[in-house]
């Protein structure tokens, strides 16, 4: 539970750092380390460029939101960690719109991806 605590934390920070006019929060924040992802729909979209990012639709708030994208590329990609890992994480904000990019590795290629979601609906929404 510690080491998806920690997850969180570094991919809200990733996220935080690289997008303009970020929201911040105070406050207590709490933390569902198994959020309920059966009501969360994902585009049909390639999501190989900011253009035809991936759009995740229902996420409640950023913990769902950002398990949608992990549990999408491990559905793709295999296990992280072992099929896949990531290089790095990036926020942007383009024509009022939030995205969330990806870079990851392809372990057996050695081929970098990068996958954008657009988080517009769900970023910056927290547990209470």
């Amino acid at each position: 539970m510690d080491k998806q605590i920690a997850l969180f934390i570094f991919i809200s920070i990733s996220i935080s750092c690289g997008i303009q006019n970020s929201r911040s929060y105070s406050g207590n924040y709490n933390f569902d380390p198994n959020p309920d992802l059966s009501k969360i729909e994902i585009s049909a979209n390639e999501g190989n460029t900011i253009e035809n990012a991936i759009i995740i639709k229902n996420a409640k708030n950023t913990n769902e939101g950002v398990a949608a994208e992990y549990a999408y590329v491990t559905q793709l990609y295999g296990s992280r960690g072992l099929d896949w890992n990531l290089v790095y994480q990036e926020g942007l904000t383009v024509e009022n719109r939030t995205y969330d990019k990806l870079v990851i590795r392809i372990e057996s290629s050695g081929e970098e991806k990068s996958i954008f979601f657009d988080i517009t609906s769900f970023y910056g929404k927290f547990l209470h």
